[in-house]
């Protein structure tokens, strides 16, 4: 699979996806996961920024 770096404008999908992963784990009892918020958007840039996402 190839992955690419992230586009500033995608960054929102980025916390989608978190939040949807987190879901999985209200399903086998680890709601505080579950309710763990994403990276704001802001700290995510930096990562972007960086090469990191």
């Amino acid at each position: 699979m190839r992955m690419r770096e992230v586009r500033i404008e995608e960054l929102p999908l980025l916390q989608d996806i978190e939040r949807a992963a987190g879901r999985c784990f209200r399903d086998i009892g680890m709601p505080e996961i579950a309710d763990d918020e994403p990276l704001p958007l802001d700290e995510l840039a930096r990562y972007q920024r960086a090469g990191l996402a």
